[in-house]
């Protein structure tokens, strides 16, 4: 991808992606541990969902435009095995959940 305009509309929307899928994510386990009144089985279901999904945004999100972009795994061999398997150990956590 060498056309700069694609490269910054591609950062962009990984970081609006990023911000609003933890925020939004951790404010909704924020509210379901704050408030007794949400403690239902139901929203307690959610909350373990939104765990995962928070996991995920600081996982794939970062890693993967950047390893995209460049070409390469710039983060070392150890983070070359553990965020591939931690993602995929998320996202089973996600559909048997």
């Amino acid at each position: 991808m060498q056309q700069t305009w694609l490269r910054v509309v591609l950062i962009s929307l990984y970081v609006i992606i990023f911000v609003l899928g933890v925020a939004g994510n951790s404010l909704v386990v924020y509210i379901v541990t704050a408030r007794r009144t949400m403690q239902s089985i139901t929203n307690i279901f959610i909350a373990n969902l939104a765990v995962s999904d928070v996991i995920m945004c600081l996982l794939a999100v970062p890693f993967t435009p950047i390893s995209g972009l460049l070409q390469s795994w710039p983060f070392g061999e150890a983070l070359c095995h553990l965020v591939p398997m931690t993602m995929s150990r998320i996202t089973s956590r996600d559909v048997m959940t």
